[in-house]
């Protein structure tokens, strides 16, 4: 798939998907990563049904198919803006679908030489990245919650 977003036609719906996981053996089960958000090619129809609670926000779901999967005519990519971003500059769940992506290509000796050593660096440093905004996510929140308890301690009434 040469785009972050592509439209798969899956046992007779259409899901806008943004990867996958190689297909498992031991499973007999293939995953794919399927996008939920304004770019969704789903979106106008969960609109008019009011499935939707917030068109803004983006993210991504794993769904397992089993077998008995049925793709219809292919895969129909389409582009974004995320795919002329660099990953450092991709939302983090584009980002670490562009990680899972690059450690497939690495697994699979897909690059070599120079490039394998250039993409392996990449990789690295999206990751710490991510992991990076998700400790700074986390230790906003504590705060957070440190301080509301501070508040709700001044104003306990004091038993004696």
């Amino acid at each position: 798939m040469p785009t972050l977003l592509a439209v798969v036609n899956i046992n007779g719906f259409e899901k806008t998907v943004c990867s996958w996981v190689p297909y498992d053996h031991g499973k007999k089960e293939v995953t794919l990563l399927v996008y939920h958000g304004p770019l969704d090619i789903r979106r106008t129809y969960m609109v008019e049904e009011g499935n939707v609670k917030d068109l803004s926000k983006e993210y991504v779901t794993t769904i397992r198919y089993n077998d008995n999967i049925r793709v219809g005519n292919g895969v129909t990519a389409y582009f974004t803006e995320y795919d002329f971003m660099e990953p450092k500059q991709l939302p983090d769940w584009a980002a670490m679908v562009w990680v899972n992506r690059q450690k497939v290509n690495i697994r699979e000796e897909r690059v070599l030489g120079k490039a394998f050593i250039d993409l392996n660096r990449k990789v690295h440093d999206v990751e710490l990245e991510i992991r990076a905004g998700e400790v700074v996510k986390k230790l906003e929140n504590e705060e957070r919650i440190r301080y509301v308890k501070s508040l709700t301690d001044k104003h306990k009434p004091k038993v004696k």
